[in-house]
């Protein structure tokens, strides 16, 4: 398999992969069979897409160009740059510098645009590409933050009333102190009424 390049015209980008045909007689290979690629039906259209709505997440292909930095798909805030964004390899808090050193995981640093973003880096096995999925850190970080928030809000809620004064007998007033005084009437006539009634 090819890596990614521009035809000859340099205006559409392939992907070729190369198919031996193997003789059945001496187990040569007097010929092959050249498949082009074309990533903008695939490739492209699945690395490009994201499970949830975001405004800055994005996924994109990254490779060593010499002491550059070169992308290799399409990127979401800046158009014309597959294979031809190129930026240099020496700045160390860039994603894609990091990536290009050997490091898999997840990680924090600046992207193409110098946006302090979070991102998952790995390579793609069988190829010099590194693949980054990232996103700005305020988006990535807002659901903390409101989570931070409404926690913090509670707390406060739960001071506020287990500090609020409690109705206490000497605080009420005159007329809770009558109707506390006052006796419930009686439902029922007194026994001895009910005996004299009997005879």
């Amino acid at each position: 398999m090819s890596d990614l390049h521009y035809t000859d015209d340099s205006s559409v980008i392939h992907l070729s992969l190369f198919v031996p045909l193997i003789s059945d007689i001496d187990s040569t290979a007097p010929g092959a069979i050249v498949l082009d690629i074309d990533p903008e039906r695939f490739l492209y259209p699945l690395i490009q897409s994201w499970p949830i709505p975001s405004r800055s997440a994005e996924v994109y292909l990254v490779k060593k160009d010499g002491d550059k930095v070169l992308f290799l798909n399409k990127l979401r805030h800046r158009n014309d740059t597959p294979l031809r964004l190129r930026l240099p390899l020496g700045q160390s808090d860039r994603l894609a510098t990091r990536a290009l050193s050997g490091f898999i995981g997840v990680m924090e640093g600046t992207d193409y645009r110098a946006v302090p973003v979070l991102a998952a880096v790995r390579p793609i096995p069988g190829t010099k590409w590194c693949m980054i999925a990232k996103t700005d850190a305020n988006e990535a970080f807002a659901a903390v933050r409101l989570f931070s928030f409404i926690i913090i809000t509670f707390m406060v809620m739960l001071i506020l009333l287990s500090d609020a004064p409690r109705t206490s007998p000497t605080n009420c007033s005159p007329l809770q102190k009558a109707g506390r005084r006052r006796k419930p009437h009686a439902r029922f006539p007194p026994l001895s009424a009910i005996l004299c009634i009997s005879r």
